[in-house]
């Protein structure tokens, strides 16, 4: 019989019952259970079908102890994305690092609403702004063989980790990876979408965020000025040039700033502006229109 105590005993457990351990000491610790599965199989280089295949198999003393340092990181904060290197985005592995936003999950939905209106278009041409890891760019890339898209980011080392990201998902192809702050360097323009998820965190709330938040997202990702809303105002302003006649623009947005982005946008003349729910039911999306009647060339 095991012996129940906090810490790890010199019974040899099997992987199964190491993450059942494990999982509980998570949720003890105030964390997902979730994460204890994750860096189970990144310990192991595990996919979820070797864990169910050799899950019964002893686990060596050495890598109980390894297991128990993940875990230790993980229950003083650091996010799981930090301790593996990565994170599945849309089905696509993204390198992460302290210059990117980790990928957050309500992005692949914003993701999922632009390739829902790109169904229709015969060779799109996509704009991602903000790109960071670039993770929408390569999903979209990867998810709609006839993209090109342009990404666009401020920071060197953002660009870089992208680049390597559509080299290692083998979109680099169709994407063009461009440093500039918005749309200051862009010259090209045409674009049947613009998708973006901008800094929105208004920058007197940053130092309240969770730590795994505020002290492992780079604040160039994060602070999106006073009131949050600088960089909708910079978009609203500009990205209506940038697009072609009935033109869509997809905005990730922060929970209760539906409201206030509606509103900047109708201020610039975008048409059939929506603020959308994610699956939570939380409003965490604008969609919105260029005006105009030339058609977008369709199949």
């Amino acid at each position: 019989m095991i012996n129940e105590k906090n810490n790890y005993e010199d019974y040899l457990m099997n992987y199964h019952e190491l993450l059942k351990k494990a999982g509980q000491d998570l949720i003890a610790a105030g964390k997902e259970e979730r994460d204890a599965r994750q860096l189970l199989l990144y310990l192991k280089k595990w996919s979820v079908a070797d864990y169910l295949k050799y899950g019964v198999a002893e686990v060596a003393k050495e890598e109980e102890i390894c297991y128990q340092e993940l875990l230790k990181k993980r229950t003083q904060g650091v996010p799981v994305q930090e301790i593996t290197g990565s994170q599945n985005f849309y089905g696509y592995e993204i390198t992460v690092s302290p210059d990117v936003l980790t990928p957050r999950p309500e992005t692949e939905q914003l993701v999922e609403l632009a390739l829902r209106e790109m169904e229709s278009l015969q060779w799109p041409k996509v704009l991602d702004l903000c790109t960071g890891s670039g993770c929408i760019a390569i999903a979209i890339a990867a998810e709609n063989k006839k993209a090109q898209v342009t990404a666009i980011d401020i920071s060197d080392q953002a660009l870089q980790l992208a680049e390597k990201n559509g080299e290692q998902n083998l979109v680099n192809d169709r994407i063009t990876w461009l440093k500039s702050d918005l749309f200051e360097g862009l010259e090209e323009r045409g674009f049947d979408i613009i998708i973006s998820n901008p800094p929105y965190i208004p920058t007197n709330e940053i130092a309240d965020l969770e730590i795994e938040v505020k002290q492992y997202d780079p604040q160039l990702a994060l602070d999106g000025g006073v009131d949050g809303l600088y960089f909708y105002r910079k978009i609203a302003e500009a990205g209506i040039n940038f697009l072609k006649p009935g033109g869509k623009l997809f905005l990730e947005i922060g929970d209760g700033q539906g409201s206030d982005i509606a509103g900047i946008l109708r201020s610039s003349h975008w048409q059939d502006v929506q603020v959308l729910p994610d699956y939570a039911g939380r409003q965490r999306m604008v969609v919105a229109g260029k005006p105009g009647h030339e058609k977008i060339e369709r199949n």
